[in-house]
């Protein structure tokens, strides 16, 4: 696998992590595990009045025993109340079979103090099991150790970046955005190229953006081409506004991007070259500064 795909899957995969929620996201984390692990990961669902005795996954070579949270947010004081609830009562079940106890959970930005406190007294406390928490850097591990076969299960096929994109590729993406919106103030000096670094940008989306730019050019030359000349500056100005919206909702740069893309790509997976198509049009944004803030001309001389 080159590092295009596996910048494209570790992105797929941060899409699923922040959208998921609730039954869907422990499905897609017994989905990862049984392809990272087979006949090893045991699935375990709620079954008949016994339900799931707390136990939503367990690892027999490590003895893991997995307890999965993904509520739409993230509130300490439920999220204490799950912790402490799910571990004791998992220990009358399933003391004897796991020395890892793993709190899996959907929040991309970390824990509280007050949680990992929770942990370390759980541990603490009962001596011989080991508290410890997955979230998005150790299931994005587990992802990026799969084959490709099981990544184009999981996500589909990475982008296709031939070389004769054809300009059908492009339209069936933005047609969806054509939507009017307010026009916004133009940018037109060229992107300086500490502009990465300035947003700081992870090396993943880097990899994607720099990508997309090989065929940018095509991009507009499909706006130029279309038959409403404003097509491409109601497009620019949609995607504006996007950005504009999540950077003042105080999103990281990474989200920003993911979340971009996302809507690009209409809230579906596409075919390889409409996913190529999308990352073409989101470079082509990138380069003229719609999207991104633009360096200083101090740190751009």
């Amino acid at each position: 696998m080159d590092e295009f795909a596996r910048s494209y899957f570790a992105l797929a995969f941060e899409n699923e992590f922040r959208k998921l929620k609730a039954m869907a996201f422990q499905d897609f984390f017994s989905d990862i595990m049984e392809r990272r692990h087979p006949d090893d990961f045991i699935r375990v669902r709620p079954w008949g009045n016994q339900g799931d005795r707390k136990n939503d996954g367990y690892l027999r070579s490590s003895r893991q025993l997995f307890q999965v949270y993904a509520p739409n947010e993230i509130e300490e004081s439920k999220t204490l109340k799950k912790i402490s609830t799910d571990f004791n009562e998992a220990l009358p079940h399933w003391e004897p079979y796991f020395d890892f106890w793993v709190f899996v959970h959907n929040c991309s930005d970390g824990l509280s103090p007050g949680i990992l406190k929770l942990l370390l007294d759980l541990e603490e406390a009962q001596g011989n099991v080991r508290c410890t928490n997955w979230g998005l850097p150790e299931l994005r591990g587990k992802v990026l150790e799969l084959a490709l076969s099981d990544l184009v299960a999981l996500f589909g096929a990475a982008p296709s970046a031939e070389k004769n994109l054809r300009f059908e590729d492009i339209r069936n993406v933005l047609i969806g955005l054509s939507n009017s919106v307010p026009d916004l103030d133009e940018d037109l000096r060229p992107v300086p190229p500490q502009k990465m670094q300035f947003n700081d940008l992870s090396n993943d989306v880097r990899i994607l953006l720099q990508t997309g730019s090989r065929a940018a050019h095509r991009v507009e030359q499909f706006f130029a081409e279309w038959p409403d000349p404003e097509l491409g500056d109601r497009v620019a100005a949609l995607f504006r506004t996007q950005y504009t919206e999540k950077r003042h909702a105080g999103a990281a740069p990474d989200a920003i991007f993911n979340e971009l893309w996302e809507f690009a790509r209409g809230g579906q997976a596409r075919n390889s070259k409409e996913e190529f198509a999308v990352l073409a049009l989101l470079a082509h944004l990138f380069e003229l500064c719609d999207i991104f803030e633009r360096p200083s001309e101090n740190l751009a001389s």
